[in-house]
């Protein structure tokens, strides 16, 4: 592990170069999610858009891009856990909770966070760098998350068949706690 930790480097979105950041994620994630059941890849305007709704919502030490010889070969998003800055709001943001919800993720803070997106470069997934990669993206939102008091992590919708990452996963005592299923049926 510690070879590859040498090869590899992490580092924070450039917030200065946030539409060419943008693009690098979307390389990665339709280079890595590709072989996945149902997937379509994202077009440059959905990434675009998808990234200017989330970027004042994700503060820049939760977005991580890994990098092998100065080469993008990864990345993870981290995000406050939305849902538990919103339980009590009864779905209205008006006239007050407007007010409530940016308190709760500017100031006093949310105890839990979510990853709704990791991607590893597809010719990383099935070699032995692919979860080493993974398991230092996750590392790496450790200091962020810590400095807020987060104190859980959800990873939400890995594949079962996602073996490498399912393995990290478990030896660093992850549980899984939800599984969706697809069923299929002619009519």
């Amino acid at each position: 592990m510690d070879q590859v930790r040498k090869k590899v480097t992490i580092r924070c979105i450039n917030r200065q170069r946030f539409a060419e950041e943008m693009q690098i994620l979307r390389e990665i994630f339709n280079s890595g999610w590709q072989h996945n059941w149902g997937f379509v890849p994202f077009t440059e305007h959905e990434f675009a858009t998808m990234g200017d709704q989330l970027k004042y919502l994700v503060p820049d030490d939760m977005i991580y891009i890994a990098e092998i010889d100065s080469a993008p070969c990864a990345f993870i998003v981290g995000l406050p856990n939305i849902n538990e800055a919103i339980a009590d709001l009864n779905g209205s943001l008006f006239p007050f909770g407007w007010a409530k919800l940016l308190w709760r993720l500017k100031v006093s803070g949310v105890r839990t966070a979510r990853v709704p997106l990791i991607g590893v470069r597809d010719e990383y997934q099935f070699s032995r760098i692919g979860p080493v990669i993974a398991l230092l993206l996750i590392e790496a939102l450790r200091d962020p998350f810590a400095r807020r008091k987060i104190d859980a992590l959800e990873m939400s919708w890995i594949l079962e068949t996602n073996t490498g990452m399912n393995n990290m996963l478990e030896r660093i005592g992850a549980e899984p706690y939800k599984r969706y299923r697809l069923y299929e049926k002619q009519i």
